[in-house]
């Protein structure tokens, strides 16, 4: 609820800066097409200078665009996770009830699965500086001080067929920056409910958007 809120109230400021981004875009496609088109030296200079000024401008407008506000997400590809890390000045959650995120760091994703990359993992934890390149628009994603939190409420069982075998993820440390929290009982299941009250529901409720506060206000 408190991510939709924080989303919704963004939302119309996101759209127009995309608006102006996309305006940008055109101007610098026309702009390019008109260097090509002129064959005086002057004129040249003169197109090469006016695409140059838009081009600072576009990446100007890149730098204060607002992104809605996103806390965490679940399932989502290394390279997903970086573009809205970088969105959201390098932070983000992962929160799931389901191992899903592991599995794609440990290279279980898709079909024929693929090689583990818990790049992002590492660096969410260490805070390490780094960058990846987007080949589409030949830009790349700078990521200055990331922090990345995984919250994963599965059972044991799923999460040990995903670890084992894994080389790169145990060997690289992946599963070292973790603290493991196992039941007592992992067999049977007790069909007994305890209800969370009312009370506890807000007051939770209120801590954590005191603490959302402190972090991003």
């Amino acid at each position: 609820a408190l991510q939709k809120e924080r989303r919704d109230s963004s939302r119309t400021q996101a759209e127009m800066d995309e608006m102006y981004l996309d305006i940008c875009d055109s101007r610098i496609e026309k702009l390019k097409k008109d260097a090509v088109r002129v064959t005086g030296d002057e004129e040249r200079k003169q197109a090469e200078a006016a695409l140059a000024t838009e081009i600072n401008r576009r990446s100007g407008l890149e730098d204060k665009r607002t992104s809605p506000c996103r806390l965490w997400a679940n399932d989502t590809t290394p390279e997903a996770l970086v573009e809205n890390m970088a969105r959201q000045d390098g932070r983000m959650a992962i929160l799931d009830t389901e191992p899903r995120f592991l599995k794609i760091m440990a290279g279980g994703a898709g079909k024929k699965g693929g090689n583990p990359d818990p790049s992002v993992m590492l660096a969410g934890y260490d805070q390490d500086a780094g960058s990846r390149d987007r080949i589409t628009n030949r830009t790349e994603v700078i990521l200055e001080k990331p922090s990345l939190t995984i919250g994963i409420f599965t059972q044991p069982k799923r999460f040990a067929s995903i670890a084992a075998d894994n080389v790169e993820m145990d060997e690289g440390g992946a599963w070292g920056r973790f603290f493991y929290s196992v039941p007592t009982e992992t067999r049977y299941r007790s069909r007994e409910i305890t209800r969370v009250t009312e009370a506890i529901t807000a007051e939770h409720d209120a801590r954590v958007r005191a603490m959302f506060r402190v972090l991003y206000d």
